[in-house]
């Protein structure tokens, strides 16, 4: 039987905690990919917000977000590629 309740089960007490990622070599790489997974959800955000104000919300197309993907994860880019020209010796 499914259990429809969003009530989250209390941990148990007498079994040790373990977090899952925290013995995982790419712990840091998901954080760091799930840091720019929410920069772009609030870029995405921001210029559907900046279309409609505009009076374009008509034009936020599928092509549109792809677009505006494109375009942050080239922006993304420039800028770590900027941060790896500066020397922090």
């Amino acid at each position: 039987m499914i259990d429809d309740d969003d009530e989250e089960e209390e941990p148990d007490p007498t079994r040790p905690r373990v977090d899952a990622f925290s013995s995982m070599p790419l712990a840091g790489v998901l954080s760091t990919g799930y840091r720019k997974l929410g920069m772009l959800v609030e870029h995405l955000e921001t210029r559907t917000w900046e279309m409609q104000v505009m009076g374009g919300g008509h034009r936020v197309t599928a092509d549109w977000v792809l677009r505006e993907i494109d375009k942050f994860a080239q922006g993304l880019g420039k800028w770590l590629k900027a941060l790896a020209v500066v020397d922090f010796h």
